[in-house]
């Protein structure tokens, strides 16, 4: 999926180095099989990495995230963005159905 999306190997390497890469990858796909446009899923996939990022899942993996730092982070994450309001709601709706997806794979283990 990242392949497609990215030309660029430095873009790529970020994507697949990333954590949940798997989870990332399946909720892309899901979002693909909708019909969403290559644009739109790497803006999705870019916001996605900036959650992973900001809540610092690299190292903490297996860690549950409480909905407090869900919204530190995002507070953290719109004060380094422009157009505040539109990309905190776009950056919650991409978190809660990256959750889902977890959620999903979790279940399925």
């Amino acid at each position: 999926m990242f392949n497609q999306l990215f030309c660029r190997s430095d873009a790529l390497s970020r994507q697949l180095s990333a954590p949940l890469v798997d989870e990332r990858r399946r909720f892309l796909a899901e979002c693909a099989s909708q019909g969403m446009s290559r644009k739109t899923l790497r803006e999705k996939s870019r916001l996605l990495l900036s959650i992973v990022e900001y809540l610092r899942l690299r190292h903490r993996p297996k860690d549950r995230i409480s909905e407090a730092e869900i919204k530190d982070a995002a507070r953290r994450w719109s004060r380094h963005n422009t157009l505040i309001g539109h990309y905190l709601f776009v950056w919650s709706i991409a978190l809660c159905r990256l959750s889902t997806t977890l959620r999903a794979g979790l279940s399925r283990e």
